[in-house]
């Protein structure tokens, strides 16, 4: 996901909630629904699950996790269910307004995550031909880094702490 997202392709597993219809009536994103977690592909950025149907939650997260899958989840729970590797835990009911706010900051998420990926590969490029000295290829890959600091910077300045504690868990 490290190229330029025009449209936000969101998944709704289960029989979407009333909030959840409306959110993909009005939204400019792509909003597909599905039957199960196999409907997860790599166009997938978000996937929004409602904790009170019949998708288990575990098997969502298996799913993702298991075919490295870089799309955020957002679950809309009634409190009493499985919040642990989930990017965002909505309480069930939630408004359209809160469906496309969380969708919004779960895909900021993933896009930060992908853009950070991306900065990281590029830095290990430059070290390579730091030492290989290819004049022309570093000063693009540098010119790219200089793009992917900025697009880094772009992404952060829209988090709360919220979002800096979910981007950031996975370093503890």
């Amino acid at each position: 996901m490290s190229e330029r997202v025009d449209t936000v392709t969101v998944l709704v597993l289960g029989d979407p909630q009333d909030s959840v219809s409306q959110y993909a009536a009005t939204t400019d994103h792509d909003v597909r629904v599905g039957d199960s977690p196999a409907d997860i592909d790599d166009d997938t950025h978000v996937v929004v699950v409602d904790a009170t149907s019949d998708i288990p939650i575990r098997a969502v997260l298996d799913r993702v996790r298991d075919r490295g899958y870089t799309c955020g989840l957002l679950i809309l729970n009634d409190g009493d269910r499985l919040t642990r590797g989930i990017d965002l835990a909505l309480p069930a009911p939630a408004s359209p307004e809160e469906v496309a706010d969380g969708v919004g900051r779960v895909f900021r998420r993933v896009a930060y995550e992908a853009v950070v990926d991306d900065l990281f590969a590029l830095c290990e490029r430059r070290a390579d031909l730091l030492d290989d000295g290819d004049e022309d290829e570093l000063d693009e890959v540098s010119e790219r880094i200089r793009e992917r600091r900025e697009c880094t910077d772009d992404i952060a300045a829209t988090f709360d702490d919220d979002d800096y504690r979910a981007a950031f868990r996975d370093l503890d």
